[in-house]
């Protein structure tokens, strides 16, 4: 193979390894962006948050500490012990990632619980550049995600809290 195909080889299969996070993080990315922004976030709030946070669980924590207007620092705080696990997870990488160079910082800010699963399961000689790229296009599905979401949150016409009340009620019945 040349150099050309042996790359599109490594992006294609990597592509193909992170379709089962994709089937996760679109949906859930929507949900997020849609009630973020009908929390009172602008549309493009969840785009930008998953682009630097890219923390699921953190960034959904993060909408009704937004909505109560709490502080940065509380939830910068908030965000740091619930993304404390990362650290634990990238420790079990050093070995496999020491040569890596800058892809291994990469990696590292890239990493959630889903990416993390699938570079485990990859061969020990897997090329550095198919964990790189898994780890890319998972980010890539959660701000996508994020994005259709927002959008779908500024142009809904519902009000989240009567369907909220309206369920509630009914699971009273």
């Amino acid at each position: 193979l040349s150099l050309v195909g042996s790359e599109m080889c490594i992006r294609d299969s990597a592509f193909t390894a992170s379709i089962p996070v994709c089937m996760g993080y679109i949906p859930l990315g929507i949900v997020f962006g849609f009630l973020c922004v009908q929390a009172g976030a602008s549309w493009w709030i969840p785009p930008i948050s998953s682009v630097l946070i890219y923390g699921g669980a953190v960034q959904y924590m993060m909408i009704p500490m937004l909505a109560a207007d709490m502080s940065v620092a509380s939830i910068a705080f908030a965000t740091a012990v619930v993304n404390l696990r990362h650290v634990f997870y990238g420790l079990s990488l050093l070995d496999r990632l020491h040569s890596a160079g800058w892809k291994k910082w990469l990696i590292a800010f890239l990493l959630t619980d889903e990416t993390y699963s699938l570079i485990t399961t990859e061969k020990k000689d897997a090329p550095i550049d198919r964990l790189v790229l898994i780890a890319l296009f998972d980010y890539s599905w959660w701000i996508l995600g994020s994005l259709i979401g927002g959008l779908l949150g500024a142009a809904a016409t519902i009000e989240l809290a009567g369907c909220l009340l309206y369920t509630s009620d009914a699971a009273d019945e």
